[in-house]
C-alpha cells in the first residue's frame, strides 16, 4: 500500500492509497494567519518509523530557497499600512511585496481545498518512500503561488508542487483586508507500507 501523509499548518491528511483507509480532518478558516496550528491524526508506526528513516535524508532543490527566509507574522502589520483609498494596492514590508485587496463578501465565500498529495506510481512501483518540503505563497484570493519543492527524490516534486497547486486557502482579514502571505513551508511524506 501507499501512504501519503501531508502535515503543516494547514492541518493533517492521511490516505492510504489503493487500500480501505481513507481519513482527512477538515482545515480550519483561520489556517492561513495560525502557521504554527497543527493538529494531528494517529498513524500507523510503520509510517512513523518510515517518516524517521526518510527525515534522514537530504531534500535537493533547497539550496534554491531563500537563505534566511523572511517571516512576517500578520499581527506585525500595523493598521496604518492598509489606510488607503483604494480597494487593492501593493506595500512593501521586510522586503516583500505584499497585495492587498479590501474585505468583500467574494473574499468571505472563498473556502479551503486541502492539501491532497498522490504517491507518483513510478515511485511506488520502484520501492521508492520519500519526503519533501514545499515552500509557496498565499495570494490574497487564496490561490497559492510561487511553489517550490525540495525533496529526497527528485521523482517526487512534480506530485509534491501539484498537490499544493491544486489547494486553496480561504483568506483571513488583516485590518480589513486579505492579504499574501508569503513563505509557508508544509512537509509531504510518501511512504510503502
Amino acid at each position: 500500500d501507499r501512504l501519503v501523509t501531508y502535515s503543516g499548518a494547514f492541518g493533517r491528511v492521511v490516505t492510504k492509497q489503493r487500500g480501505i483507509l481513507m481519513m482527512s480532518e477538515k482545515l480550519k478558516r483561520g489556517a492561513a494567519i495560525c502557521l504554527f496550528c497543527v493538529s494531528s491524526i494517529v498513524i500507523s508506526a510503520k509510517a512513523e518509523a518510515c517518516n524517521q528513516s526518510i527525515e534522514q535524508m537530504p531534500l535537493l532543490g533547497q539550496e534554491n530557497w531563500p537563505d534566511p527566509m523572511i517571516t512576517v507574522y500578520m499581527k506585525e502589520l500595523s493598521a496604518d499600512l492598509f489606510n488607503r483609498e483604494e480597494d487593492r494596492f501593493s506595500f512593501e514590508y521586510k522586503g516583500l511585496t505584499f497585495q492587498a485587496i479590501k474585505w468583500n463578501d467574494e473574499l468571505a465565500d472563498i473556502e479551503n481545498i486541502p492539501i491532497r498529495p498522490s504517491y507518483p506510481g513510478s515511485m511506488a512501483v520502484n520501492g521508492i518512500s520519500g519526503l519533501c518540503e514545499v515552500k509557496f505563497d498565499v495570494s490574497p484570493l487564496g490561490e497559492h503561488e510561487n511553489v517550490q519543492a525540495a525533496c529526497t527524490d527528485t521523482g517526487f516534486v512534480r506530485a509534491a508542487k501539484r498537490a499544493v497547486e491544486r489547494a486553496k486557502t480561504a483568506p483571513i482579514p488583516v485590518h480589513g483586508h486579505a492579504i499574501t502571505v508569503h513563505n509557508i513551508v508544509e512537509s509531504m511524506s510518501f511512504c510503502l507500507r
